[in-house]
């Protein structure tokens, strides 16, 4: 065996171990426990409750994704190609709800919607703390990603077919006969995202009072009810559906990657003439939508002092949230580089574990945590299960896969001949990985690390359930305030995080460098 295939069945081989012990481990765990519960605690699960409250849960997702598609398609199309002013302010306006948790936009739109809220009454109360108000809330948090994955497939179709259909036709019938329909495995892969997030979603149901089917997962792993077994039971439907989703979006993402194939050039943005206007209003109304429950936050803070009385609530969840969040990150851009290279190149390794990853992600948080307990909870690991290794390992487990997509999509944009030119020279594997592909694609890796700290640094799920005594990340701070805090100090807790969030977002920016401007 020569060198670079040893190192290469190294790198591979630890990082296979990394993940399997982060994600297929909690996964395993659950499916172990509950094939091993009795039929007396099958029966005691499966009730006709549960069942139909599965079914609510699943409708309610269909009612979220119907509805960020309806938002997010159009916004995507006018944002991917066409000329409005300020159209990338405008756009990462509207994308930064997909940042934060869903449940600081919750509580923002009740201090806008709420009894006394900028915009509130008693009908706008109670229509928010409703299944319609939990529709309308997630459907605004996670729309944004069905726009920015519309504008990653209007940005893949060739430009020589918009340049012929301009030539032709009005900007609005190619936007909409032909952009949109060329990009329709992105939005497809959007709209699956956006139902997995929002059946998963446990912290924006319990706070407007909807009963959800993952929060009686999540309820069975409580202070007061602690029955894991029950809790692994309900997973196993849940856990079969993200698998279902991870086969729907394997089929797309190869449509999609055949489309990509075939760009050519790069685009110029279209003037849509006397639509101009519409378009420019709609993308507005877009970011003003996104912006709207950070507003409220921010009035109901500055009315209540409380970003003074934040400050002496933040104890160390800052800090717990960056050092949780920059070792996780730290370790899955490590990962990534071995496993999004080889998934960038055919590897059937990385394939197979980039489809772990993402079955990790699509399961619901609850699960996971159902997965991290059951796993972790042992004498023989009680340094993993009552420290901070615990929780890095679940967000490590959860979030790998957005590294890993990251790196290796800017892998692909990196021709495969300086690789194979290195290697005639004699390079091994990791010094072609480490003295060609890493010095190429530094962009993506840092763009790797910084967006999977943005979805650690957003989780609140994961982390209220695995977190160790004095750990309290700042979103779980923010949580467990939320029943008794004083509102004001909630509110600007919750805009310290958005803060944070920006702040790591903007270094994303920076170090990815200004792209070329496109008109």
């Amino acid at each position: 065996m020569n060198a670079g295939r040893w190192q290469s069945r190294l790198a591979f081989g630890a990082a296979s171990l990394v993940l399997v012990i982060a994600a297929a481990v909690p996964l395993a765990a659950v499916l172990i426990q509950a094939a091993s519960t009795r039929l007396r605690g099958l029966t005691a699960v499966a009730t006709p409750r549960t069942v139909e409250l599965f079914g609510c849960s699943l409708m309610l997702a269909l009612e979220v994704t119907i509805l960020a598609l309806l938002g997010g398609v159009p916004l995507g199309a006018v944002f991917g190609c066409a000329r409005i002013p300020g159209r990338r302010v405008l756009l990462a306006l509207h994308a930064m709800p997909v940042f934060l948790p869903p449940f600081l936009l919750a509580l923002g739109w009740f201090h806008v919607l709420g009894r006394e809220g900028l915009l509130g009454s008693a009908t706008t109360s109670e229509w928010l703390f409703g299944r319609a108000g939990l529709v309308f809330v997630l459907a605004t948090a996670l729309g944004p990603l069905v726009t920015l994955c519309t504008v990653i497939g209007v940005r893949g179709v060739d430009p020589a077919l918009l340049d012929a259909g301009r030539g032709a036709a009005s900007p609005l019938t190619v936007l909409t006969r032909i952009v949109v329909p060329l990009a329709w495995p992105a939005i497809a892969v959007g709209g699956l995202l956006v139902f997995t997030l929002a059946f998963a979603e446990v912290a924006v149901p319990m706070f407007l009072r909807v009963e959800v089917y993952p929060a009686a997962v999540f309820a069975r792993l409580g202070s007061l009810v602690y029955e894991p077994a029950e809790a692994a039971v309900l997973a196993l439907p849940v856990v079969a559906l993200a698998f279902l989703i991870v086969g729907a979006e394997r089929t797309l993402a190869r449509r999609h990657g055949e489309a990509l194939s075939s760009r050519r050039g790069k685009h110029e943005a279209m003037s849509l003439g006397g639509a101009t206007w519409f378009a420019a209003a709609l993308a507005a109304s877009g970011a003003a939508l996104s912006w709207l429950p950070l507003v409220g936050l921010l009035v109901r803070a500055l009315r209540g002092h409380g970003f003074v009385d934040a400050w002496l609530r933040l104890g160390n969840a800052v800090e717990n949230s960056l050092l949780v969040a920059g070792v996780a990150a730290s370790v899955g851009t490590a990962v990534a580089v071995v496993v999004g290279h080889g998934l960038a190149r055919g590897s059937k390794v990385a394939r197979g574990l980039d489809v772990l990853t993402l079955a990790a992600f699509l399961t619901p948080a609850a699960v996971g945590g159902v997965g991290a307990i059951t796993a972790w909870n042992r004498p023989a690991t009680a340094w993993v299960y009552g420290t901070t290794v615990a929780l890095v390992l679940c967000l490590l487990g959860r979030y790998s896969v957005v590294a890993i997509r990251v790196f290796s999509a800017g892998v692909r944009q990196r021709p495969e001949s300086h690789e194979a030119a290195a290697a005639t020279c004699g390079a091994g594997y990791l010094r072609r990985l480490f003295g060609v592909v890493v010095p190429e694609s530094w962009r993506a890796l840092a763009g790797a690390w910084l967006l999977g700290a943005v979805f650690c640094l957003r989780d609140v799920e994961t982390a209220i359930l695995v977190y160790p005594p004095g750990g309290e990340t700042l979103p779980v701070r923010i949580f467990t305030l939320e029943a008794n805090g004083p509102e004001p100090s909630v509110a600007a807790l919750a805009l310290f995080h958005v803060a944070l969030t920006a702040v790591v977002l903007a270094a994303m920016a920076v170090l990815l460098g200004r792209r070329e401007a496109q008109a």
